[in-house]
């Protein structure tokens, strides 16, 4: 026996398993180990727990295991009565209830039990007749009950519990013991229980039924989805049909009409159209039509009215020839020519106060209806983009101390709450106005010239200035 693994039980003379700590003091035995049913030594000292101890040079290592594998049968034995736990079909695959095959109820009979009895070709560690079914039970303490017997217990078709006492420690008393194996469900599980299996038989079809519940929804899902698909690519289709069709009217139209067309979109008439309009650019022959048609055009599509729009389509010179590429029919061949004739396009329109770039080849809309040459504008350049030309949102993080140091430096009186402010306004501006909208709401705020705002914003870091 390994050295320091004593045993609370051994059999006494009679061949029962007795407590160590519920003999009376020098009780006479002799008693026996329940594993090797070799003697071994009744300790009854004033200091340990009492217990058992095999003879000095013993290799038996499994006497406490053994004695409580007897000892929870020879409970069975002497009791009429069994706590069993509940018996739960767990549905995970639904939100439908769980199927509960048996409760936790208390398993009572009349006779006296049988330990260790042959049925057919197995041997249950306990078996008793309880009236309607016997009932089998197998205690485990070291190991679990093998295939072949679960095998038969299923063919048997007979209740069978396992009690599991493989957490016992070794100083469990014969009382807590037997609380735990006759009045509590604690660490019991059926190893078979009629009606399990049609209880398995019906998750099963459930989960059959949810899978093609499922597979349906999908399926019709998919539908739903490919016909909606289906119906925004014709919708797509009819719409590029319907653009490609008034492409192919406008360029068969005579000038005259498309004159006439461009006139009344920009509600202005032909011999009132700015110079601007047909002005001289590089590769204006990549379009095949008269200079001051497609540049009007371009206004139309990209300029005329945007300003007042939420959504603003993007003023780029791959946006712009793109478009012009579909609408006048412009060949793949002349791509790069088509590029140069926009770009001096829009630079040209910059010069005359219409737009302002904002990078290499995106511009911002300054004024978006054209000018009559001779008077005066109906959308006149607010003063503050004259202020603001080369300026741009910076979007980086902004603190109060540099805010007030350049509120400081450029004379502004400006209190800590409105460098705050400032600071709020500015990340969402940054968003939805331009430069020039932010400066003249910060002119106004403040009570400063425009000129003075726009310093201050640049010190602030709030605008960079581009040259």
């Amino acid at each position: 026996m390994k050295a320091g693994l004593t045993i609370p039980f051994a059999l006494d003379p009679l061949g029962h398993l007795v407590a160590a700590r519920d003999l009376p003091k020098l009780a006479p035995g002799p008693f026996r180990c329940a594993a090797c049913q070799s003697p071994v030594i009744l300790k009854q000292g004033e200091t340990r727990t009492w217990h058992f101890s095999h003879s000095p040079g013993s290799d038996c290592a499994s006497g406490f295991e053994t004695s409580l594998h007897l000892l929870a049968k020879q409970i069975l034995l002497e009791h009429r009565h069994l706590r069993s736990p509940a018996l739960i079909c767990v549905d995970d695959s639904s939100l439908r209830e769980d199927i509960t095959v048996c409760e936790e109820h208390t398993i009572r009979w009349d006779v006296e039990g049988e330990a260790e009895k042959w049925m057919d070709s197995i041997r249950p560690d306990f078996v008793v007749d309880c009236g309607e079914q016997l009932l089998i039970v197998e205690v485990i303490v070291t190991h679990e009950v093998d295939a072949y017997k679960l095998a038969q217990l299923e063919r048997l078709a007979t209740p069978a519990l396992a009690i599991d006492l493989s957490d016992v420690e070794r100083d469990v008393t014969v009382d807590a013991l037997t609380e735990r194996i006759v009045e509590t469900a604690a660490g019991k599980r059926w190893l078979f229980y009629p009606g399990w299996a049609e209880a398995l038989a019906i998750l099963d079809a459930r989960l059959k039924e949810d899978e093609a519940r499922l597979a349906e929804e999908e399926a019709e899902a998919a539908a739903a989805f490919a016909a909606e698909r289906a119906t925004v690519l014709a919708r797509q289709a009819a719409a590029r049909l319907k653009v490609e069709r008034a492409n192919e009217l406008f360029r068969q139209a005579p000038d005259a009409d498309k004159m006439e067309f461009l006139a009344r979109k920009l509600t202005l008439a032909e011999r009132d159209w700015p110079t601007v309009l047909g002005g001289s650019v590089r590769c204006a022959s990549s379009v095949k039509a008269r200079t001051r048609i497609w540049q009007a055009d371009v206004f139309r599509k990209f300029i005329h009215g945007q300003r007042s729009l939420r959504s603003r389509p993007a003023l780029t010179v791959d946006a712009v020839a793109a478009w012009l590429t579909q609408r006048y029919a412009v060949l793949p061949t002349a791509s790069t020519s088509l590029r140069v004739a926009v770009r001096d396009f829009l630079c040209l329109l910059e010069t005359h106060g219409y737009l302002r770039r904002k990078v290499s080849e995106e511009f911002e809309i300054l004024k978006d209806a054209l000018s009559v040459p001779g008077q005066t504008p109906r959308y006149v350049l607010h003063p503050a983009a004259a202020a603001t030309r080369g300026l741009f949102w910076t979007r980086n993080y902004l603190d109060e101390s540099k805010v007030s140091f350049a509120a400081e430096q450029s004379g502004v009186s400006l209190s800590l709450d409105a460098a705050r402010r400032l600071i709020g306004n500015s990340s969402f501006a940054s968003i939805s106005r331009t430069e020039a909208e932010f400066a003249h709401s910060v002119s106004v705020a403040f009570q400063l010239p425009l000129e003075k705002a726009a310093e201050f914003l640049v010190a602030a870091g709030i605008f960079v200035r581009v040259c």
